[in-house]
């Protein structure tokens, strides 16, 4: 769409020939605003499939060797400068605007009022309905499982320490098995 309008014939050779990428003429410039481009869509790509900021320098580079194993085999190994320094500065964009944008991503907040809704109907004895399982179950696993683990060790696992006669510490858990406690 951007090299079509400036380049009579449109082939695979503007994609996977090295020798097209240059700085010098008006037809190497469009192929690199063409792969400028298709660095910025993979950052988009990235955040749609990758979903974590952690793994996007990993997906970017892969993207790249692929390509990289795709020219070699239609053209040759790239030998021009001109090549390396467009994909690594394209790498470089598709890493960090994925990362920024899957960051984006993971620093929205997280909507509480569903929760809220089906841990009030598992306590009222609706079970919220609805999961794989149906009926109650469905609703007491939404509910647990919404709860953050955090909490749930907090709650499940008190450790009291107390000073002993002798001076040293001594460390006491109850645990809290909810309705799953041993028979005494």
């Amino acid at each position: 769409m951007v090299v079509g309008p400036y380049v009579p014939q449109l082939t695979l050779h503007q994609f996977f020939d090295w020798r097209w990428v240059s700085f010098g003429s008006f037809q190497g410039w469009m192929v690199c605003i063409a792969c400028f481009v298709n660095a910025l869509v993979a950052a988009l790509y990235l955040r749609l499939i990758v979903q974590r900021a952690k793994k996007c320098l990993d997906f970017a580079g892969t993207i790249l060797f692929l390509h990289l194993v795709a020219v070699s085999a239609y053209s040759g190994f790239p030998r021009h400068a001109a090549w390396w320094v467009l994909h690594g500065t394209n790498l470089a964009a598709t890493a960090l605007l994925g990362e920024w944008l899957c960051m984006q991503k993971e620093m929205q907040e997280i909507p509480l009022t569903s929760l809220r809704r089906s841990a009030a109907a598992v306590a009222a004895g609706g079970g919220g309905g609805g999961g794989s399982g149906g009926g109650s179950n469905g609703g007491l696993s939404r509910a647990v499982n919404a709860r953050s683990s955090a909490a749930n060790v907090m709650e499940l696992a008190q450790v009291v320490v107390q000073p002993s006669r002798q001076g040293s510490l001594h460390a006491q858990s109850s645990i809290n098995w909810g309705p799953l406690s041993p028979v005494k």
